[in-house]
């Protein structure tokens, strides 16, 4: 199939003379959605803070670094077979609208996360009766690497079906690896 870019409503711009070589509008981090049954792109600006790399290792100093961590998965800006470091001990009071690593569009975590001894206190996750998966992170599979984590105090997790204080679900096969993670109601 072919596919039209269309800058009406996309976010982005034919801005080179019309050679067909087209442009985002501004330096960013974009989504791109393709709909092939309307043949058009769509470019979102995914506006985020997205934490420090270091040594191979996205660090987690802060309750806005897990929850800009969580997003940037969810939202594509970053793989999910990352890896990750708490840096210090996150308490995640201050934090209404966290969404569990890896719970959008079923994306599934591969990589490494390393608490280095710390913990998340007062993260809350309530779906309700609207949805189920429900924890730290939504799906993790095929090598992912969860470690040296402490699920603290405070911390609640509710929705329909498979919720769990780390990872609610071990998704379509691989070996998901959970060492020295502790949950403390």
């Amino acid at each position: 199939a072919t596919v039209t870019l269309s800058d009406q409503n996309s976010g982005i711009q034919d801005r080179s003379g019309g050679d067909n070589k087209w442009k985002v509008a501004s330096d960013g981090v974009y989504k791109i959605t393709v709909n092939t049954s309307e043949k058009t792109i769509k470019a979102e600006s995914a506006t985020m803070t997205i934490p420090t790399l270091k040594d191979g290792y996205y660090q987690i100093e802060t309750d806005n670094d897990l929850k800009n961590f969580a997003d940037a998965i969810n939202k594509g800006a970053i793989a999910p077979s990352v890896k990750a470091k708490l840096t210090a001990n996150i308490d995640m009071t201050s934090i209404t609208d966290f969404t569990p690593i890896c719970c959008a569009n079923a994306i599934k975590f591969t990589g490494e996360f390393d608490g280095q001894g710390h913990a998340i206190t007062n993260l809350a996750v309530d779906y309700g009766t609207s949805f189920g998966y429900t924890g730290l992170f939504c799906y993790a599979t095929d090598g992912a690497v969860i470690k040296n984590l402490i699920v603290g105090t405070g911390c609640s997790f509710k929705g329909t079906a498979k919720i769990g204080g780390t990872a609610a679900s071990a998704k379509e096969g691989g070996t998901v690896t959970l060492t020295n993670v502790i949950k403390i109601s």
